[in-house]
């Protein structure tokens, strides 16, 4: 990936070139940022930029040997490592990174590194993830040879904060002291859940969320619509290119993410208790993350709803089928309630996330918005 075809980030990106141009490369950078940001965009468009053969102009050349095997993910001394788990995919148990290295290039590929977690676990079919220790035996065995092609080995660990607990001493030392011309590149989107004797050993850097600008641009020129189409759902983002990537899905996807979610707000309507119960536990059923993954589609139908109702426009087109029903639910959101629908919802993502049991957290949340609903 080349500076260039990343969007926004201008101060990140002179920072992360500087740092080549001046020799001045760490052994372990972590990329901090919030879900639906340029982290991992930019942590491979400096892997690139590090080991290409041609730098020029403060971006790689991107037709060297070296930048043309970074572009299909495919050098020999680029690793990765992510969370991994049982899955359909395979039939042993004791699954790590390699195993998903094929899924991993397309994963990369078909959401222009901007894929979240949830997205990951779909594709490779598994409930949630961890980063293993066999996954952590692999990266001392890996970089303990010396580098087969280009100057630096790199190492990006994606999701660092999903290290299982056991696992994480197993790279400290080598974090610590990596052979010569070892380069980890980590990223995160939750730096209070990673240990502070690996954060200690690493030089930290932000990378903010997108703007509006950012997301528009993305948006025609990754999916090719047009400047009106593009800058109304950017506004409802919040800064998430995934989130506005996920605004774009196929029909058919985007229809079951309504269905699911006018049903919830039905129940939430009505406040029938006999109701609340069953479709709370019903909703539970989806596991931690495609319940995170439901609540944060959730969020963005609020905020299309808010715009729906404040300028009497649809972000997208809507199937005619679901244009009356949306328009209704619409005059129930506004500029209002809408901080109390976010905020109830944040809070149950964040509970989620920590492990709560979803059931009861999702019948607390029915029960929230009911009394917001009421409110209205």
């Amino acid at each position: 990936m080349l500076f260039k075809d990343i969007q926004g980030n201008d101060n990140i990106k002179r920072q992360l070139i500087q740092m080549v141009d001046n020799n001045h490369v760490g052994h372990a950078l972590l990329f901090n940022g919030p879900e639906g940001n340029a982290k991992l965009q930019l942590a491979l468009a400096f892997a690139q930029y590090l080991n290409c053969d041609d730098r020029h102009d403060g971006d790689s050349c991107g037709v060297c040997p070296s930048c043309t095997q970074f572009a299909k993910l495919a050098h020999p001394d680029l690793h990765f490592i992510f969370p991994v788990g049982t899955s359909k995919l395979k039939k042993t148990k004791d699954t790590v990174s390699d195993d998903f290295i094929e899924e991993w290039r397309e994963f990369i590929f078909d959401n222009y590194a901007l894929g979240t977690l949830n997205n990951w676990y779909n594709c490779i079919k598994i409930d949630s993830g961890i980063i293993n220790a066999l996954d952590c035996n692999g990266i001392i065995k890996t970089l303990s040879y010396t580098s087969y092609q280009s100057k630096y080995k790199i190492m990006v660990i994606w999701m660092v904060e999903k290290l299982f607990y056991a696992a994480a001493p197993k790279i400290l030392k080598i974090l610590e002291e990596p052979s010569e011309n070892t380069l980890f590149l980590l990223i995160t989107e939750n730096r209070a859940a990673i240990l502070d004797t690996i954060i200690s050993r690493t030089q930290s850097i932000n990378i903010p969320e997108f703007t509006n600008d950012d997301i528009k641009n993305i948006l025609i020129k990754r999916n090719g619509l047009s400047e009106q189409e593009a800058i109304k759902i950017a506004a409802v983002a919040d800064g998430n290119a995934a989130t506005a990537l996920s605004c774009v899905l196929m029909p058919e996807a985007r229809m079951t993410a309504f269905d699911d979610f006018i049903s919830w707000m039905r129940v939430c309507i009505r406040s029938n208790m006999n109701e609340i119960l069953p479709h709370a536990e019903q909703i539970s059923k989806r596991g931690r993350e495609g319940c995170t993954f439901f609540l944060k589609s959730a969020l963005s139908l609020l905020q299309q709803a808010l715009f729906l109702n404040e300028t009497g426009q649809f972000i997208m087109p809507m199937p005619e089928n679901q244009t009356e029903t949306f328009t209704k639910f619409s005059r129930f959101v506004n500029k209002t309630n809408i901080i109390n629908y976010n905020t109830a919802i944040d809070k149950s993502i964040k509970n989620i996330e920590r492990n709560g049991y979803i059931p009861l957290i999702m019948t607390n949340l029915t029960i929230a918005l009911c009394r917001i609903i009421k409110q209205k």
